[in-house]
């Protein structure tokens, strides 16, 4: 998630996402950072607040972000990387597909002062806190304002944010959601669907050359609302990509 700028009311296309560099000094943190634990089927747990809560039941994995005024992100350029997340290793190419269930409201005003309340069950491709790939199921609201849900697909690379997300593939912000995330050779590709039948492909995105050999594929909460966030996701998918 970016820091964003409101500039117009209306629909997503209205909007206009704005990132800002942070100046202070920042410090890189392994993607599997302590207090850790072990989920089942699903990986590591990483915790870095101490205060998030980790439910596995029947292979659905609930993460729980509680009512608080810290925001939780994957956004080295804002100096913002504790957002709560599960993780297992991966090299080379892989296939990963969930089903997103809970709540994507955001509520309770945004725990970032004059920015837009955010929620984003994600998906990610990380190797460390300064690369990280994103694809969330992803909630705005403004002011109270009815919430606007899309797919906010991101990569960051050596702490810059080099493709931001845009709010021109809609989501609905109640209801299950699917999505994938694949990579092939130096291409991360992100899918959306409704129903896990339907898929919209979106634009793909080019790893660098830079990009660490090691990395792990999971899932996180990522919020600015003040009012906490628990997203559910169901494992649909994990494996080897297939196709070319």
């Amino acid at each position: 998630m970016t820091l964003r700028s409101i500039l117009a009311l209306g629909f997503l296309s209205s909007i206009t996402l704005v990132a800002q560099e942070s100046t202070s000094k920042r410090q890189v943190f392994p993607a599997l950072v302590e207090p850790t634990a072990k989920v089942e089927g699903w990986g590591t747990s990483v915790n870095p607040e101490l205060d998030c809560q980790f439910e596995l039941k029947d292979g659905k994995l609930t993460i729980s972000v509680p009512p608080t005024q810290i925001s939780r992100d994957l956004a080295a350029e804002i100096g913002v990387v504790n957002a709560p997340r599960v993780l297992q290793p991966v090299k080379g190419d892989f296939s990963f597909t969930v089903r997103v269930e809970g709540n994507s409201k955001p509520d309770g005003g945004s725990t970032q002062q004059g920015r837009v309340s955010y929620t984003g069950a994600a998906l990610i491709l990380m190797a460390d806190t300064d690369h990280v790939v994103t694809l969330a199921r992803a909630a705005i609201s403004s002011g109270g304002g009815k919430p606007n849900g899309y797919a906010n697909f991101e990569i960051r690379s050596a702490g810059k944010l080099l493709q931001m997300g845009s709010g021109e593939n809609p989501l609905p912000v109640e209801g299950p959601v699917f999505m994938k995330l694949e990579r092939h050779g130096n291409e991360v590709r992100a899918a959306i669907s409704v129903d896990g039948a339907m898929w919209k492909d979106l634009p793909a995105k080019k790893l660098p050359e830079s990009w660490p050999e090691q990395s792990f594929v999971g899932v996180a909460a990522i919020t600015t609302s003040a009012s906490g966030f628990e997203p559910t996701f169901t494992q649909i998918r994990s494996g080897k990509s297939s196709n070319p």
